[in-house]
């Protein structure tokens, strides 16, 4: 078996780590300690002003106690409580119900508490509980667990007063396992490297003599060498030779920024250490970092499908087939499905997403694939058949051949690369789809998930599913085959089946149980006992068993079929009388049979163990995997391991991950080396207490131990980002160090979808209309206007791509290493230096955008403002006074107020009425106050004059009010314009006219 994938959200993954036939670590009484100081603590102690600062308690998932006694033969303060049905299980938007967990935290109160100072009201009952364990029946609207509390409740008379339980979303199953393995002693080797301060565990074993280029030769050679860069592979090589050192502990770090290949620098060596046969535990401090690096593993160990020539080197007849035959026919048995799926996704899938440039890259694979076959089918290979396997064989970096090949198949090995390249281009454009997939699960990582394991195994060993009932079905059916066709010969809808049909309905029915049995024996059984001849043996019939597939699907025997199935395989004068296709049933039938029976005795022989219960086959997994992946906090589990303890340890995403969390794998048995992979300047652990920031309660191992000069091994060539999108990371928190792959300063990483230089490889596009508010669930942030620009650039860049991300970023403000400014004012003065800043409301479409917003969400008194892209580019300038502002806000309808607003916009234009007088002359002053009607209300204006190099007239909003409301605000306006002079109150009245069209002078 080479490895086992668990993840936390499949909790049931290792859970046979706690077996009865499993070691388990004493940590009872620790646990219950932890549990008493968390419970003893009181609501003053642990009540954070900014936890529930902006959500209501009552919006938490709580339900109403319909039972409550106390379990006293369990101990003091266990409960058993039933609940009638959860309120509130899917009150947050984007997460998933609240489904209750073992060391779920509740709160046991009289009443459903609005905030949190409700909690503290004399007189109210008030207790902490964790739940202990969860009944398996549940029934619909009915819940029933037990419970641990902090104090006594048995006092209180529960037919008098009503209990609710709610959750308050902790769950104490991670702390408890850091606070246990805190308090265990189990294992140092690792644990004093990390302890060590100084330069000493950084020297090199005197003791080991093993070369790094003797080393680099063994493990690392061909494909995986020439896939890694010179940082990659110095890194990858570094740690595994250093692991091999017997003589004292290895810590080492593998230090990895952004897009340098760290997760695929990590699969290749872990698929090294698969090889090494070195049992290794790979854990993360997530589900999804997890599957992330096992995918890749995966991946990896599915390799090259050239040695399928092993498989499939013989015939029909039996004879063996040369390699160019055997690579005509698998080509065509591998294209044709390949047309097929390549016309199904154009027809019924692509054209649904509208990629145009796909239909391109498939045009041209296919024209690469017939050009190959034609290649392929040519006369002249038969004259370098010797040569034919270094055109297969080579990589496709390895240009030094010991000797260059003939024309034939220097044009076919060329042919074979590009068909590669334009494959790879089609999976890669096909993915950036998003075509939907059908399946749950991660195909990557199914066949190693422990739960799917067991299942495959408790078929292979099971007496009427197993291998011994598959092989006996198997060699019954191919010996005396006719006696069965009497017994299934009416279908079901009563016809009556022919011999062929019933024949291939049969050999169906037992050979796929039959395939999956020997496929489970070589991936978990043959591996661990290490009998390769077994595993040849199957392979070989395998081979024979498709093959008779073939054979009996593929022709139409006309008649005589039962005489291939009828003889027996001595005799010989039967046989001899056979021609054709059925000669060559026959004689695939009885290589079946022979391959059958020296499978059987071959596996009776290797004693393989049957299982009584699930425990039983967790363990034998569990003892027979090389590679082991978990999630930190289920390593926990792993302490129960008392046979083929785990030699290393490799933490991927170790800089996300908490320092004290790092204990429990850290003390693994039998661990001696450790590898930690990550980027202490990427995002940390999450931790909410501030007093726990401030003792630096999140900070990582890896963190630490880089803050005390650990030597550690950069990855520092970068393949995801456009060296404009990199420069400014690169340069702030990288200092330079990370170089540009050539992929990403390929002229094709520069494709431009949107015209403009506002839509380039890296932009910083400013909405300044915005405004913040608070989301539906009260807790979190949103600005609706600048969601509504995002969405309609990602439309317009949708109709040139289908390849999209799409980012959020959190709202907190984290401070440069530097101190003072944040990484946000950074950023701006980086893209303003680099003229990397635009306006959103500078390019016409998205102006019109936030205009359609501000009205679908009522903000329309944001654009006022002479700034504001409406009225900046106008013939007037506008300025508008806060009387205006003032009652424009206090306008209800909406209607009303887009009338004012497409007003202002055609009086900025010069819009005049013709043969209507708007003018109000002011009395003293002798101002010309205008008076434009909108709906039932009036805009009172007025024509100023502004001076900056000169005199320009400007256009002033002084109100926006009902008619009866005007004389009193001609008033003012009269006592304000009586203190400017005649000449600028005759600057104001200046007019000059073009049609309907006002232009100021």
């Amino acid at each position: 078996m080479g490895s086992i994938f668990s993840a936390k959200k499949v909790e049931e993954v290792i859970e046979g780590a706690e077996g009865s036939r499993w070691r388990r670590p004493p940590a009872v009484a620790i646990n219950n300690d932890l549990n008493d100081i968390v419970f003893s603590w009181s609501m003053e102690d642990i009540l954070n002003e900014d936890l529930y600062k902006n959500q209501a308690i009552s919006t938490l998932p709580y339900a109403r106690v319909t039972g409550f006694e106390e379990c006293k033969p369990y101990g003091k303060n266990f409960y058993e409580v039933n609940v009638d049905f959860w309120i509130n299980r899917s009150s947050k938007r984007g997460k998933e119900p609240y489904k209750m967990l073992p060391r779920d935290v509740l709160i046991l109160t009289d009443s459903v508490p609005e905030i949190v100072s409700d909690l503290q009201r004399m007189g109210r009952i008030c207790a902490f509980a964790s739940v202990t364990k969860i009944s398996d029946d549940e029934s619909e609207g009915d819940v029933y667990f037990k419970v641990v509390t902090g104090k006594t409740m048995g006092d209180i008379n529960w037919k008098q007063r009503e209990l609710f339980a709610i959750s308050l979303g902790v769950n104490l199953t991670t702390n408890i396992r850091i606070w246990t393995a805190l308090h265990w002693s189990r294992n140092w080797n690792v644990l004093k490297e990390v302890l060590c301060t100084d330069s000493s565990g950084e020297e090199e074993c005197s003791l080991c003599t093993v070369q790094s280029d003797e080393f680099c030769k063994e493990n690392l050679t061909g494909k995986l060498l020439n896939d890694l860069n010179e940082s990659q592979a110095e890194a990858i090589l570094t740690c595994l030779h250093k692991i091999r050192c017997q003589h004292k502990p290895v810590l080492e770090l593998i230090w990895g920024p952004p897009g340098t290949g760290k997760t695929k620098a990590t699969a290749i060596m872990l698929l090294n250490l698969l090889r090494m046969k070195c049992r290794t535990v790979i854990c993360a401090p997530t589900n999804v970092a997890v599957i992330e690096i096992a995918s890749r593993v995966v991946h990896l160990m599915r390799g090259d499908p050239l040695p399928q020539y092993n498989i499939y080197r013989r015939d029909e007849l039996g004879k063996r087939k040369s390699l160019l035959e055997f690579l005509r026919e698998r080509f065509l048995y591998i294209v044709k499905p390949l047309d097929g799926c390549l016309s199904t996704l154009w027809t019924q899938l692509c054209v649904s997403y509208v990629p145009k440039h796909i239909a391109y890259e498939i045009k041209k694979l296919l024209g690469h694939l017939e050009s190959f076959s034609d290649l392929l089918s040519g006369k002249n290979l038969l004259f370098f058949s010797e040569r034919l396997g270094e055109a297969f064989s080579c990589r496709s970096k390895d240009k030094c051949l010991s000797e260059p090949l003939p024309r034939p198949l220097s044009e076919l090995y060329k042919k074979r690369f590009k068909c590669l390249t334009a494959l790879k281009s089609v999976r890669h454009s096909l993915s950036g789809l998003g075509i939907p997939s059908f399946k749950v699960e991660d195909l990557e990582v199914a066949d190693i998930c422990l739960h799917n394991l067991v299942e495959r195994i408790t078929e292979c060993t099971a007496p009427t599913t197993g291998w011994k009932y598959c092989i006996s079905s198997a060699i019954t059916f191919l010996s005396d085959a006719l006696p069965q066709y009497n017994s299934h010969l009416i279908d079901e809808l009563g016809k009556r089946k022919s011999l062929l049909e019933c024949l291939r309905e049969r050999f169906l029915y037992i050979v796929k149980p039959l395939e999956r049995c020997l496929s489970t024996l070589c991936t978990q059984f043959c591996v661990s006992y290490d009998p390769k001849h077994i595993i040849d043996e199957i392979t070989e019939l395998l081979g024979h068993l498709e093959s008779f597939s073939d054979l009996l699907s593929r022709t139409n025997f006309s008649q005589r079929l039962e005489l291939a199935f009828s003889c027996q395989l001595k005799d010989k004068c039967l046989s001899e009388a056979l021609t054709g296709p059925l000669s060559a049933l026959y004689l695939k039938r009885s290589e079946c049979l022979a391959a059958l029976k020296s499978v059987r005795d071959s596996l009776n022989r290797l004693e393989i163990p049957s299982f009584k219960s699930v425990d039983e086959i967790k363990e034998f997994c569990f003892q027979s995997a090389s590679l082991i992946f978990c999630t930190v906090s289920q390593t926990f589990k792993l302490h129960s391991l008392d046979k083929k303890l785990p030699q290393l340890l490799v933490i991927d995403e170790a800089a996300q991950m908490k320092e004290c969390e790092s204990v429990i794998p850290l003390q693994l048995l039998g661990l001696r080396h450790a590898i930690l992979i990550g980027d202490e300047r990427q995002l940390p652990a999450f931790v909410k207490s501030d007093v726990s920031k401030e003792t630096c309660f999140g900070r990582s191992l890896f963190e630490r131990l880089s803050s005390l000069g650990k030597l550690k091994h950069p990855l520092n060539v970068q393949y995801r980002m456009h060296p404009s999108i990199s420069c400014f990371p690169n340069q702030t928190f990288y200092d330079g160090q990370i170089r540009d792959g050539p992929n990403v300063k390929h002229e094709s990483y520069s494709k431009q979808y949107l015209p403009g230089l506002m839509f380039g490889s890296f932009s910083f596009i400013n909405v300044s209309d915005g405004r913040e508010e608070l989301g539906v669930d009260g807790s979190s942030k949103r600005n609706p206007v600048e969601a509504d620009v995002a969405a309609q650039i990602l439309s317009n860049l949708y109709k040139g791509t289908s390849k999209l991300i799409i980012l959020s970023l959190d709202s907190g403000e984290p401070k440069n290493s530097a101190g003072g400014s944040t990484v946000w004012e950074e950023l701006l003065c980086d893209a303003i230096d680099r003229r990397c800043f635009f306006n959103a409301d500078d390019d016409e479409g998205l102006a019109k955008t936030i205009l359609e917003a501000k009205k679908k969400y009522n903000l329309l008194d944001d654009l006022l403002t002479s700034n504001n892209r409406l009225f900046r580019d106008a013939k007037w300038k506008v300025i508008f006074c806060e009387n205006f502002r003032r009652s424009f806000r206090k306008l209800t309808s909406r209607r009303t107020r887009s009338s004012v607003m497409n007003l202002l916009r055609k009086l900025s234009s010069g819009w005049r009425p013709k043969w209507r007088d708007v003018d109000l002359i002011c009395k003293r002053s002798s101002q010309i106050v205008k008076q434009f009607k909108a709906e039932n209300l009036y805009i009172l204006c007025t024509v100023d004059v502004e001076k900056e190099s000169e005199y320009t007239q400007i256009l002033k909003i002084w109100d926006v009010l009902p008619l009866e409301d005007t004389a009193k605000t001609m008033e003012c306006l009269d006592a304000i314009y009586m203190r400017f002079s005649d000449e600028y109150v005759s600057r104001c009245k200046e007019k000059l006219f073009e049609g309907y069209v006002q232009y100021h002078l």
